[in-house]
């Protein structure tokens, strides 16, 4: 059957497809540095020598491919300087210049693509079959593993170009040889051997191509066929003259790199045997992993096919895969993965043909169609979407500039920094390069760390595993994609009880990044966004089990209304606006993207509005939990956490977010079951972790019971919460005025003056944003000699400050006496508590002595007794909660006490506190405590109302009666409820009379409950709206008295308000509205979003007259 008229426009099929093989090439064609950092890629620096004026290279001589780029490089460089002076954009056509690597890449990837067409001719003529060539086309254009490695400056996709047209031109002289093919024959000879010396390996074939023509067809005049191999080697000379114009221009050199060549590539015959069983060793594993085994079956059966069928020159298809997989095997210099894609497209064309001999074999010319399409769309689909997702990575950063840019961000300076022997050098230039057989002496000795790119005949090091760098895809690619794990020099030590920190965060500036967020426990955290102007910023998030949602939680940190969009994927978008100062989360239900690639969850941010904002992302559980416990939405940590308690993966952090989770929604049953996991209240391993809390051991002691109870290595997990700082500064003599300098991630300043008690400061302006909570900074400090003074004289201050412009905060402060300082108690630590996330911190040294003191760098980072006191006091509050509700007041007590202890401000103790005391008899402790509940509590009458329910069953009817005042004060006598979107709820309002004269005073009481912490501080307006004319009366909440952003939720403002109406108000009927709005940022009214007047932005009070 002739499947030629089902394929009619076969042109048009052939340029689709080498149209999608090189999109498929040149998609993320600018991956990477734009360095030399494959093994080979020294090469890019032969591209660059070579010009019209100097046609060789010193360094090899198979240049033919190179001499290619760099005649595109000079091409593109002609085209793209030209057109950029035509448009006006550079002055000179010389000032655009295309770089080498580029220029390389973006060669092998049309000599890739251009494969498809050699596919498609060789397919056509040999298997007399147009659909063959297409089958064959498609295939060798949508291959992974051609794809992956057309994204390189490498010689193998030149190499497998040059031996398919070895092939084409081998086929013809089989059919029809004569003195112009053999002629072509040679040249394209000698341009293969130029590529690589490999391509000698051909020459086999094209003998053998020119026996089976010259028998088949036998010229009339025998001796003009003896002529033949004449043109055959004139056009050797002349390819290989064209390829490397070195052997006519400088011969006594090319003799040189012909012998240096042949000792590179040629092993010993002593070690030819092993070569061989390394080289299948690492060929099959290859096979194996990168799918070319079906390639190699459908080549299988093939050859037993052609076996049986005609004509038998048909064979030369056969031959180029076993020969060039011999010369991979005796090849000393090649890598078995990269060297597949030389042979791979020879085999791929007659590996088509069993495809094509099924569709012939239908017993219908439609069926026969339709069997060639689904054969090819089958076979091509899954090369296909594994193509999509390599595309995709190099269009992503490679795991090599990941690793680098990890060990850039987490590295102090001074951390030693080690490489695998058999990376090449400039992988990580400033690493010491070390065999595996001294990788856990050297480590573990200097504390250092080391990159490793796993092999399967290299054991891993016994070491820490830091950090994991891989794709699912790495199986195809090179050494820029390929695996990379970082280890440190610890004895390995899996994690018992993982902790909720948050860290610091490091590349809040770059615009995309590719964050791999697995292995988290030692690395600062680098999915933080600044954003500063109406850019777009990615971070792709690389998983191997994505979560169901993420959150994002955003800061505004400027001066200005912030209005962003973000997308997670292209369908998954959110509008949020935020106000100075205001921070909001959200929760984005993950969609990977794209389906092709598996565990990637791209996330944009583009900044519409405003000047400064943050935005954290966090996809873990634990610290996804934390967060909303911090925001008391209590059900969300519930949907966070019950999946890995029931997997029973908490660990005690875990169980004390869910315990009080849990007891916050009065589900006391299931709170008794998270606290059961972490076993008796007082008993181990709560008193691990309250005595780790409490600090109360040395530090060499606590750094080991830490280590114990947790896993973490301590010195680890310390450089992982925390930055360095190191001041480029020398002070000469005395500054009278302010100098001000730089440094990396912070701005400085620093006066010194000689007067009798304040001799100058050294202010350091800390530029990342550091989470809120337990803080503590480390000072490095230097004394010179100088003035004398006394043991105990105070020389120095340490202090921290938030930084808010003119309102400055000071956060905490150490002073330090000179005995302290000449004692090298180096470093001098400074604990604080940081207000609020992304806070700008400045630490500062007041100088109280005339002599130099040096800082030398600066620590700060999370104080790790401080967060595990922050999670205590969960834990206590969990424990008291279900105590009580179980009838167990001691322990309840205990709990409470305890709890208090650590954080006075913790308000929601109270009154299960006082309930406890009462509950066990102890009156008089139960109405201190509810005293102290009711002047906490004055405004919030869902507490109050406890507070009453407390002092009745203690029969104090004195307290009653004064609590009912209280709650009467804060109740409207006209109910009206409307919620406002600003975080306001209107109660009602108090109208004592509703008719009033001109120029007299109307009195109303509102009465606003606080939902949700309001962003800023809104206007109230009051209107009185008649027919003809409207009277305004603008104000803040309370006449200003009371700021809304510091309103807590649950609590209620009585505003009492008197309007003193116009002398000249005209008389009538005027309707009274009440409303919220912003007169800074947007000019406009909040909404409401219940009860009356939803959907508007006033509410209608009543009716006011005015009389004559």
């Amino acid at each position: 059957m002739n499947l030629l008229p089902a394929i009619s426009p076969r042109r048009v099929v052939l340029a689709v497809f080498m149209l999608m093989a090189l999109g498929l090439r040149l998609w993320g064609l600018g991956w990477g540095p734009g360095e030399p950092l494959e093994a080979g890629q020294w090469t890019w620096s032969i591209v660059e020598s070579l010009s019209l004026y100097n046609l060789t290279s010193p360094q090899t001589w198979n240049q033919a491919f190179f001499s290619l780029a760099a005649l595109v490089q000079g091409v593109l460089s002609f085209v793209a300087g030209w057109t950029g002076y035509l448009l006006g954009v550079v002055k000179d056509s010389s000032d655009i210049a295309i770089p080498a690597y580029m220029a390389g890449r973006i060669t092998v990837a049309f000599l890739g693509a251009g494969q498809t067409i050699l596919a498609y001719l060789l397919g056509k003529k040999a298997l007399k079959s147009p659909a063959a060539g297409l089958m064959a086309a498609a295939l060798v254009g949508v291959h992974p593993l051609l794809t992956s490695q057309s994204h390189y400056l490498s010689l193998e996709i030149p190499l497998g170009f040059a031996l398919l047209s070895c092939m084409l031109v081998a086929w013809r002289i089989a059919d029809q040889p004569g003195p112009r093919i053999t002629y072509a024959a040679g040249i394209i000879l000698g341009l293969t051997i130029t590529t690589h010396e490999a391509g000698i390996f051909a020459l086999p074939i094209l003998l053998l191509a020119y026996i089976f023509g010259v028998g088949r067809n036998r010229p009339k005049r025998i001796s003009w066929a003896l002529f033949w191999p004449i043109y055959f080697l004139g056009g050797l000379i002349t390819g290989l003259a064209i390829g490397y114009p070195g052997f006519i221009l400088e011969p006594y050199r090319t003799e040189d790199l012909l012998h240096a060549s042949i000792a590179n590539n040629l092993p010993a015959p002593s070690l030819l045997s092993f070569t061989v069983k390394q080289g299948l060793a690492s060929t099959w594993s290859a096979i194996l992993k990168n799918g070319t085994w079906l390639a190699l079956i459908l080549w299988a059966v093939s050859a037993i096919m052609m076996a049986f069928t005609r004509p038998v020159r048909r064979f030369l298809l056969l031959l180029v895969p076993p020969v060039f997989f011999v010369a991979g095997l005796i090849t000393t210099s090649l890598n078995p993965m990269t060297w597949i894609a030389v042979w791979l497209p020879a085999a791929l064309v007659p590996g088509v043909w069993p495809l094509i001999w099924l569709c012939r074999r239908m017993p219908h010319y439609y069926w026969g169609l339709s069997a060639a399409w689904v054969l090819g769309i089958l076979v091509c689909l899954a090369p296909l979407i594994h193509s999509l997702e390599t595309g995709y990575i190099f269009w992503q950063q490679d795991t090599l500039r990941s690793a680098r840019i990890w060990l850039k961000e987490n590295l102090k300076p001074e951390a030693p920094l080690f490489i695998d022997s058999y990376l090449p050098k400039a992988a990580l230039p400033r690493a010491m390069a070390i065999g595996p057989e001294i990788y856990s002496d050297i480590l573990k000795q200097n504390r250092g760390y080391l990159l490793h790119q796993p092999q399967e005949n290299i054991p891993s090091p016994n070491l820490q595993r830091i950090k994991d760098f891989k794709f699912d895809a790495d199986q195809m690619l090179p050494l820029s994609h390929a695996a990379y794990t970082i280890y440190a020099g610890f004895a390995p030590s899996r994690i018992k009880e993982p902790l909720a920190l948050f860290r610091p965060a490091v590349g809040i500036k770059r615009k995309k990044c590719l964050v791999f967020g697995d292995d988290q426990d030692y690395s600062l955290n680098n999915s933080v966004i600044k954003l500063t102007g109406p850019q777009n910023h990615w971070r792709t998030l690389k998983l191997a089990k994505p979560p169901k949602t993420i959150t994002a939680v955003l800061s505004n940190q400027g001066q200005d209304l912030a209005k962003i969009k973000i997308s997670q994927g292209p369908f998954n978008n959110h509008q949020m606006t935020l106000y100075p100062g205001q921070s909001r989360s959200l929760i984005i239900k993950t969609r990977p993207w794209p389906p092709i690639a598996q565990g990637f969850l791209p996330v944009k941010a583009h900044l519409k509005r405003g000047d400064n904002l943050l935005l954290y992302l966090n996809w873990t559980p634990l610290l996804m939990a934390r967060r909303a416990l911090e925001a008391e939405r209590f059900q969300e940590v519930v949907d966070h956490l019950l999946p890995l308690s029931e997997k029973g993966n908490l660990g005690f952090e875990g169980n004390c977010f869910l315990a009080e989770a849990y007891a916050r929604l009065e589900k006391y049953k299931e709170a008794g079951w998270a606290l059961a996991a972490l076993g008796p209240f007082d008993e181990k391993p709560a008193l691990d972790y309250i005595g780790l809390a409490q600090k109360i051991l040395p530090s060499a002691k606590w750094d080991k019971t830490f280590h114990n109870f947790t896993g973490y290595h301590p010195a680890l997990l310390r450089r992982s919460l925390s930055l360095c700082f190191v001041p480029d500064f020398e002070p000469s003599g005395y500054a009278p005025r302010q100098q001000t300098f730089k440094g990396k991630d912070f701005t400085g300043v620093y006066l010194r003056k000689n007067a009798s008690h304040n001799h100058g400061w050294l202010k350091l302006l800390l530029e990342p944003p550091f989470p809120k909570g337990g803080l503590k900074a480390r000072f490095h400090l230097t004394m010179a000699p100088g003035e004398k003074l006394a043991p105990q004289d105070p020389v120095v201050r340490l202090e921290f400050w938030e930084a808010n412009g003119k309102n400055n905060t000071r956060l905490a402060s150490r002073l330090l006496t000179r005995d302290e300082i000449s004692q090298s108690r180096n470093p001098f630590e400074l604990a604080f508590m940081n207000p609020r996330e992304g806070a700008k911190l400045q630490a500062r040294l007041v100088f109280l002595t005339s002599r130099e003191i040096l800082l030398e760098k600066l620590e700060l980072g999370v104080n790790l007794a401080a967060h595990m006191r922050h999670v205590l006091r969960w834990y206590y509050d969990a424990w008291g909660r279900v105590s009580l509700n179980t009838g167990s007041f001691q322990r309840a007590r205990q709990s409470f006490d305890s709890l208090l202890a650590l954080d006075p401000d913790f308000r929601d103790a109270y009154l299960p506190l006082a309930k406890t005391l009462l509950d066990s008899g102890q009156t008089s402790q139960a109405y201190d405590r509810t005293k102290s509940a009711e002047l906490l509590f004055r405004a919030n009458p869902e507490q109050l109302l406890q507070v009453r329910d407390l002092y009745q069953l203690m029969g104090k009817a004195g307290d009653v009666a004064r609590v009912d005042d209280s709650l009467a004060h804060l109740r409207p006598s006209l109910k009206l409820e409307a919620r406002f979107a600003a975080g306001l709820e209107l109660l009602g309002y108090d109208l004592p009379k509703a008719e009033v004269k001109p120029g007299q005073k109307l009195d109303v009481n509102y009465y606003w409950r606080c939902w949700s912490k309001p962003p800023m501080n809104y206007f109230i307006f009051v209107h009185l709206r008649g027919m003809d004319r409207t009277v305004t009366f603008d104000h803040l909440l309370d006449h200003g008295r009371q700021f809304m952003t510091e309103l807590e939720p649950g609590q209620v403002i009585r505003e009492d308000y008197q309007i003193r109406l116009p002398e000249n108000l005209a008389p009538g009927e005027y309707k009274l509205v009440v409303g919220i709005w912003d007169p800074r940022f947007t000019g406009k009214g909040v909404p409401v979003i219940r009860g009356a007047g939803q959907g508007s932005e006033e509410v209608v009070l009543g009716k006011v007259k005015v009389l004559p």
